[in-house]
């Protein structure tokens, strides 16, 4: 039972990333349809340590590389994260990060946006 628990922790851990600019920008979008892309690994550290609130959207861009989507009119930034298809030709999870900003293009609010099909 021991090693079952030790191993269950270690693949949890193994799953996630620790954040890296460089890595997280050269993400091709091809990789959006696996589960353990470097952007889906690194997601959770960025949002948690990656102090991305009060940032201008100038930081953001230098930062995360330009955004998959961007909403203009109400500064909204989207990165693409995952995308899970199974055996649909509809998606059936949907993860990606949003960073909304402020009228000084500060950043205001950084959401996980995750959405899966019952």
């Amino acid at each position: 039972m021991k090693y079952f628990l030790f191993f269950g922790l270690l693949l949890i851990i193994s799953c996630q990333k620790k954040f890296d600019s460089d890595e997280w920008k050269s993400y091709s979008g091809e990789e959006i349809l696996n589960k353990h892309n470097p952007r889906n690994r690194m997601v959770a550290d960025l949002v948690k340590n990656g102090n991305l609130k009060g940032k201008k959207s100038v930081e953001i861009r230098n930062l995360l590389g330009k955004p998959n989507t961007k909403d203009s009119s109400n500064n909204i930034f989207y990165y693409d994260i995952l995308e899970s298809y199974g055996m649909n030709v509809e998606p059936n999870h949907i993860k990606t990060l949003e960073i909304h900003f402020n009228k000084d293009s500060t950043t205001a609010k950084v959401y996980l946006d995750e959405w899966k099909k019952n």
